[in-house]
């Protein structure tokens, strides 16, 4: 109900979807986008590294795929953008941007029209945000899990992990488990730290 009630607010609002290949896209097409990026931003760098790619536009990956919101005077006012997996009929979410200013549910309009517009490309499977822990909050199996899950609420207000799970919980998903590998329990701090700074986090 709420993600039909967020898709007739913007649908109402005049707002179209449209898929696109990056590499396709004219410069003021791209410069159009890199302008909602960076406000969406807010001065902050491009961070990512579990998900996130560092680029909108990459000759090395001009199969990329956007798919731009546009509301009804045909202004672009957010996009998602989609890296693809070779040799399978998947993408991965890499971006999603919007325009701060636009209505509310103006994202889960663009996952929405996502699959459909991807679908119709012959893609079978997009992967939405990665979810940090989301297995283990959701279902910690003893008491040092649960210190654990007990931590990750307390710093949750600094990494807001638990958005992005409520978020993608949103479409129903399929979960998929993700795993870090280090080289024993002495390292694992190390491996933490290294991946918030790839992360942009510190």
């Amino acid at each position: 109900k709420g993600l039909r009630t967020s898709m007739n607010r913007v649908l109402k609002s005049g707002y179209t979807a449209s898929l696109h290949q990056v590499s396709e896209l004219d410069a003021p097409a791209l410069t159009e986008l890199e302008l909602i990026s960076a406000l969406w931003r807010d001065g902050h760098e491009e961070r990512g590294f579990s998900m996130g790619y560092d680029r909108l536009s990459d000759d090395l990956l001009p199969d990329a795929l956007v798919v731009v919101a546009r509301d009804a005077e045909g202004v672009a006012r957010g996009f998602l953008h989609f890296m693809p997996v070779f040799g399978s009929p998947q993408v991965s979410l890499a971006f999603m941007r919007r325009d701060r200013e636009a209505p509310n549910g103006l994202s889960e309009f663009l996952v929405l029209r996502s699959c459909e517009l991807l679908a119709e490309l012959g893609i079978d499977e997009l992967s939405l945000n990665f979810a940090p822990f989301a297995g283990l909050r959701r279902n910690p199996r003893h008491a040092g899990e649960r210190t654990i899950v007990r931590a990750l609420l307390a710093l949750d207000r600094f990494f807001h992990l638990g958005g992005l799970e409520g978020f993608n919980d949103k479409f129903d998903p399929v979960w998929h488990r993700r795993h870090l590998l280090f080289g024993s329990p002495g390292t694992l701090p190390r491996a933490l730290v290294a991946a918030m700074i790839c992360e942009g986090f510190i």
